[in-house]
């Protein structure tokens, strides 16, 4: 099931490094899925959005924008 998610409530859109070269987890496969679907960010599925979450949970320069 994919749920259709605001840009502004995902972790990840809020961060000031997301899609920047200091974002720590730029690299990352599921990061990258998540540049690559910017544009519809609700296509991402439920998975990933909870694998994005906890990765920028633990984010030591998580920076909201």
């Amino acid at each position: 099931m994919i749920d259709h998610y605001i840009t502004p409530e995902l972790l990840f859109a809020r961060c000031e490094n997301w899609n920047t070269m200091v974002c720590p987890y730029q690299t990352n496969a599921i990061m990258g899925l998540s540049i690559i679907n910017q544009d519809h960010l609700f296509l991402l599925s439920d998975e990933t959005v909870l694998q994005l979450k906890k990765m920028c949970r633990r984010c030591p320069i998580f920076k909201k924008k």
